[in-house]
């Protein structure tokens, strides 16, 4: 039997091994790689083949494809053969663009709080690796929101993001911290005193940023300011509030008081003059005038010269205070508006002012010697002279040898005066009732009837208090014999020469408390007829008592209860005090 022997046939059931060699599990930056495929197999490969977006390609060799941006899958086969199939894939990356980065917080707008939240977001097509921001010149790795402190005004931050492939994102946010108030000016009014009703209101505001609105409150009520405008107000203390706010909601505020010390323009001050009445220090010509206006006045009226000429006067030392007549006389001037220091103080047209008819609204001032030497004064004013500012009537009528008794002085607001020393000094004629004025706050009455004979109204119910010097007080009034011993003058320390020459004097005196006195030297020197008991007096802080009865004729009291261990000089205590025993 013939027997043949063949070799056994060998099945192929494994697929060939397929390996992507490229691209490769990773991130690119470009889009264009080499794709590389190799497959192998126990017997023989047949075709190698490719999957790219939903198509079948087949392989010959490498070559290069641009890739989607993003995720890529690429999917390969291989078979042999005895059709059987090997397959594989790779997953790769395509990141060819920046990062976004965005600043959510803060925005570009104007903050009035330098403390706000960083919010910073970023998105990639791959992967965010690092968030920064640079504030202040150093930078900051960004993780989560934080609160960050900005300077005042214009703030810029920066802010990176880089991906895993080394893209760089970047943005910026420029903003405004604005935590001040805005600045308010209040250019008109201003802290000081008015003198008309109606005055100009002018603000002004500014801010680092915008001013929103202007508003001032006026009598309990809030007004809108949009431009300077009038106000008509009325008399006494007086305070706006004023505020201003700007776009991001500070509010500034300020404050302004002033006076309103309204003055009535339709009053008159009314004199007459004699021009010819010269020859005093100072005086103009004998047919001119000159005011006597003093620096440091507030002016602003207009002066009727009495011949049809009118002058505006802004100034003391205005050319125009002084005025020429086309010849001497007598005129009548008359001034309206506003008048604040009138002071010849002995010098100037002293002479040439003969009479006083209306007060109207001027003002004195506080300097003292108003009408000082104005010999030939008459006051004949029935009208209240606006002693408003006025605290010193220092030599006020000195010399003013023709003031009369006709005036209305009684009436007169010296509530707030505190010096009358020397008031009416030599103003021989004077005799005006004055007993309701309210001397409560004068501390000075030294000389102030000196060498006013004619004085003798009743002044006994004045509030003298607070007076501390009455020297050579009635010193020379030889009229004046009133009732002043309920005085209180517990205050006073100067008593010399308070009653000298008051020939017709013979009050009592005994209760007054005299304890703080320090020098009674001449007080009752000449005083005639004086003739009260005053034993009571504790004179124990006294130190002179030179010469205190000399010529008091009629003086014969007891003094044995006074404590004189004081007393450092006596010397003519009891002069010619022939009565005395």
């Amino acid at each position: 039997m013939l027997v043949f022997l063949f070799p056994s046939a060998t099945e192929d059931t494994n697929g060939p091994t397929v390996e992507i060699n490229s691209p490769v599990n990773i991130i690119y930056d470009s889009p264009t790689h080499l794709l590389t495929i190799t497959a192998s197999d126990n017997v023989a490969v047949d075709t190698i083949w490719y999957n790219w977006k939903g198509e079948n390609v087949t392989y010959f060799s490498a070559y290069y494809i641009s890739f989607d941006e993003g995720l890529n899958i690429i999917n390969a086969w291989a078979n042999d053969s005895a059709g059987n199939k090997g397959t594989t894939s790779v997953t790769f990356s395509i990141d060819t663009t920046d990062p976004i980065v965005e600043i959510e917080t803060p925005v570009n707008t104007i903050y009035n709080n330098a403390t706000q939240l960083l919010t910073i977001s970023t998105s990639d097509n791959v992967a965010v690796d690092t968030i920064w921001y640079n504030w202040n010149g150093e930078n900051f790795t960004y993780t989560s929101q934080d609160s960050v402190t900005f300077n005042e005004g214009l703030n810029t931050i920066h802010a990176w993001v880089n991906d895993s492939v080394g893209h760089l994102g970047t943005t910026s946010e420029t903003f405004t911290i604005d935590t001040t108030v805005p600045i308010i000016e209040i250019n008109s009014l201003v802290n000081s005193t008015y003198y008309f009703p109606t005055q100009l209101l002018n603000i002004s505001a500014s801010d680092d940023v915008a001013v929103d609105t202007i508003w001032y409150n006026w009598n309990n009520i809030n007004v809108i300011y949009s431009s300077a405008h009038y106000i008509t107000f009325t008399e006494g203390l007086k305070t706006i509030h004023v505020w201003a706010n700007d776009s991001v909601g500070n509010i500034g505020t300020t404050p302004l008081t002033f006076t309103m010390d309204i003055i009535d323009l339709d009053l008159t001050f009314v004199t007459e003059w004699n021009t010819s009445f010269s020859g005093s220090g100072g005086s103009s010509s004998s047919n001119q005038i000159k005011l006597p206006l003093e620096l440091g006045g507030i002016y602003n009226f207009t002066v009727n010269w009495g011949d049809g000429n009118n002058n505006r006067i802004l100034s003391y030392n205005q050319p125009e205070i002084t005025h020429t007549y086309a010849s001497e006389g007598v005129y009548t001037i008359e001034i309206k508006g506003i008048l604040i220091g009138w002071r010849f103080n002995g010098g100037g047209d002293k002479l040439k002012l003969l009479e006083i008819k209306e007060w109207g609204a001027m003002r004195l001032g506080n300097s003292g010697g108003y009408f000082n030497g104005c010999t030939n004064l008459n006051l004949t004013a029935s009208d209240t002279l606006d002693l408003t500012g006025t605290t010193s009537l220092y030599r006020a009528f000195s010399g003013c040898q023709s003031l009369g008794a006709t005036g209305i002085m009684n009436n007169w607001d010296v509530s707030r005066v505190t010096n009358m020393y020397y008031m009416f000094i030599g103003a021989n004629s004077f005799n005006q009732d004055i007993s309701n004025w309210d001397v409560s706050r004068v501390t000075n009455m030294g000389g102030m009837f000196y060498y006013a004979p004619s004085f003798n109204q009743d002044i006994s119910n004045w509030e003298v208090s607070s007076v501390t010097s009455m020297s050579f007080m009635f010193h020379g009034a030889s009229l004046f014999n009133q009732s002043i011993g309920k005085w209180n003058v517990s205050n006073v320390k100067q008593m010399d020469r308070m009653l000298a020459g008051t020939t017709s004097f013979n009050r009592p005196i005994g209760n007054w408390s005299v304890s703080r006195v320090t020098t009674m030297a001449y007080m009752f020197a000449y005083a005639s007829i004086f003739n009260q008991s005053i034993d009571d007096w504790n004179v124990s802080s006294v130190t002179d008592m030179t010469n205190m009865f000399d010529k008091a004729y009629d003086f014969n009291q007891p003094i044995g209860n006074w404590d004189v261990s004081s007393v450092k000089i006596m010397t003519g205590l009891f002069s010619d005090a022939s009565s005395f025993n």
